[in-house]
Order: C-alpha cells, then structure tokens, then sequence
C-alpha cells in the first residue's frame, strides 16, 4: 500500500508540475512589429528614431494597455528618453503627444540617459523604476505619479547602486522588473530583480522593498546565474517578472557570445529559480528583428502576452507582440478586449510607416 502511495504521490506531483511549468509555446504577432521605428524630420516637437525597452500596465478596469519605451528624442541631443503610448488590445498603439514624459538629466548627470522603464501601480499612484546612464555607469532611477502622465523623479535618486568593491554586482546594476503584492504587509512587499556585473559577467539579482523606495539586496544575491553550457552560458540579463497562481515567473535574455534569445525560469519565492524544460522559447526571426532586446510579460485572461524589443540595421529598434497560452487544467480561454473605451484627445493615431508617422504629427499639429 505505501509503494502504490508513493507511485500515486509521484504521478500527481508530475502531472502538476507538468500542468504549471510547461506552458510556454510562443507565437508571434503575424504583422510585427506592433511599434515601428519613427524617423521623422528633426523639427517635428514629437520626433524620434528608435523604440525599445518597453514596459507594459494593464488597466483591467478600462480594458486598456499602456506602453513606457525608450525612445531617442531628437530635440535632447539624440539622448535616450521614456516615452509612453497607449491600445485597447496591445496590437495598436498611440503614441502620446506630450512625448517625452521622462526627460534625461543635465550632461554629467547620473542620468545623462534614462531608459527601460517598468510601471507598477500601488496605494500612492505610480511609480516608474528605470535604469539611468552615464558613461557606461548605470543604476536604477525613480519616478511617481498620480495619474501616469505627469511624472516626478525622485529627489534622492538613484534607488539602487552598484555593490562594494568585490561583490557580485560592483560593476553596474540596471534593466529591472518589480512586483508589488499589495497582500504582503513586511519588507518584501516590493520585489526588484535586476540585472548585475562583475566585469564581463552577468547575473540577475533581487532587492526587497516595503514601500518601494528604500531597497535591500537579497544576502544570498545573485538569485539567477548563467547556464553551465548552451544557449544562455554567457550572460542572463534583462528580467521579466511576474507572479502566476501563487508561482513566479521569470522571462529573462540570455546570451552565449552570439544573438540574444529569451528564456523562462519559475519560483516559488522569487529566490529560488528553476530553468523551464524548453528554452528558450523565443529567438530572433531576422528581418525587423535580427537582434531580440529587452522584454516584458504580462497574464491576462489565461494568457501570457510579451512585447519584446527587435533590432535590424535598416529601422533600428521596434517593439514586437508575442503570445502563449496558459493551460492550467486543459482549459484555454481566448483573450478578448472591449472597444467600447473612448480614446482621449492626448494620443495619436496608430503609426505603421514612416510616412505615416509624419502625416500624423502635421495634423495634429494643425488642430492644435
């Protein structure tokens, strides 16, 4: 009886974890990229070259996606900005007209640059984690709030630094992804996982937070190290986070001396990670996306959605839509997203071409 137990233990045990840690068959969006690249004329107050390191909120309440990008702004000296736009169903995009709404500091600052930016909702409104640059120094910056329009940078930025001299990460910190769990009462409430160097190495570490400005590396850091061998032995970098009934997921870059591909790992406490059993589950397709770049994830209505960052020499960096259905007891359900929202007057329409994007900003231009 105990060894049929145990069989019957272990059977349950594998089809559960099966269930949980083998979903992630990816399949991209037919008309990527869902952001093209804008190379409109200098003088064009909204203009820039490139999107890239997006990250992404949903607002369940209104059925609405909003996008925060990188962006190289023309009228900042060809600097990287945080520019935002928003859709109804994470295909089509509108760009905001008061782009940039995160400017990079004076040159010489700390955040000579700013970049890749990741967006949590909590009690007190918004608030904006990006990583900020200086002659290849990065770190993690801070901005709140109320709306998700207007944004103020922390005063006492960055939030988090490089580590002392010898540790893991004593190089740079930079490219996180948060979670605030809003059940939590204690220090872990805000989780940052970031990516870390020492050198030429790259690792993923995690800080803690519990009220998500003050933060406390994990003593156990790095939480995530590159693979023994193959695809992702190089580095691992980049995180995308989530939590999924009760387990967190983590959508990461990893490289192995040549292009990027992107890889899943699962956790049980965001400490201690797990490589999924199909990696990676997503690479560079040529065309529009030659080179894959920075990612983020979201669940919603059953189904992983990941927007990722695509590099050609043609167009430079675009954002592209990738999906994965989560069946969690062999029941898909299809995502589906109401229209009925009005579109507020601050965003443009949808820009698919170049000649599109110029169009555009004219004719908003002469409504203004």
């Amino acid at each position: 009886m105990r060894i049929d137990f145990i069989i019957k233990l272990y059977i349950t045990f594998f089809l559960l974890t099966s269930l949980i840690y083998s979903q992630h068959v990816w399949q991209k969006y037919a008309y990527n990229p869902v952001l093209p690249t804008w190379s409109g004329a200098v003088d064009e107050p909204n203009g820039y070259q490139n999107n890239l390191e997006q990250g992404i909120l949903y607002d369940s309440t209104n059925n609405i996606f909003h996008m925060w990008f990188s962006s190289l702004t023309f009228h900042s000296g060809a600097k990287l900005n945080i520019s935002e736009a928003m859709s109804f169903n994470g295909t089509d995009w509108y760009n905001y007209t008061n782009n940039p709404v995160v400017l990079c500091g004076a040159n010489g600052a700390f955040d000579e640059q700013v970049r890749s930016p990741k967006v949590i909702e909590d009690a007190t409104g918004f608030k904006m984690y990006y990583t900020c640059v200086r002659n290849e120094i990065y770190c993690i910056g801070m901005a709140t709030s109320s709306d998700g329009k207007t944004w103020t940078k922390y005063p006492s930025n960055p939030v988090l630094t490089a580590g002392v001299s010898g540790s893991w990460d004593d190089v740079n910190v930079a490219f996180c992804s948060v979670v605030f769990d809003s059940t939590k009462s204690d220090s872990s409430r805000y989780m940052m996982w970031f990516g870390g160097g020492q050198g030429a190495a790259t690792n993923i570490g995690l800080a803690t937070s519990s009220d998500g400005i003050v933060w406390t590396e994990y003593s156990g850091n790095p939480v995530f190290i590159p693979g023994i061998s193959g695809w992702d032995r190089v580095a691992v970098f980049e995180p995308a986070i989530l939590k999924v009934n009760g387990y967190y997921h983590m959508f990461y870059l990893g490289n192995h001396g040549g292009t990027n591909s992107v890889g899943w790992a699962y956790s049980p406490d965001g400490m201690n990670w797990t490589r999924g059993d199909t990696l990676p589950v997503l690479t560079a397709g040529g065309q529009w996306e030659q080179q894959i770049g920075d990612i983020d994830v979201k669940f919603i209505n059953n189904k992983f959605h990941m927007w990722y960052s695509g590099y050609s020499g043609a167009k430079g960096w675009q954002v592209g839509y990738a999906t994965s259905e989560y069946d969690s007891a062999g029941v898909s359900s299809a995502f589906q997203l109401s229209y009925n929202t009005p579109l507020h007057e601050s965003y443009v329409e949808p820009i698919h071409s170049e000649a599109d994007s110029n169009m555009v900003v004219r004719k908003q231009q002469r409504e203004r």
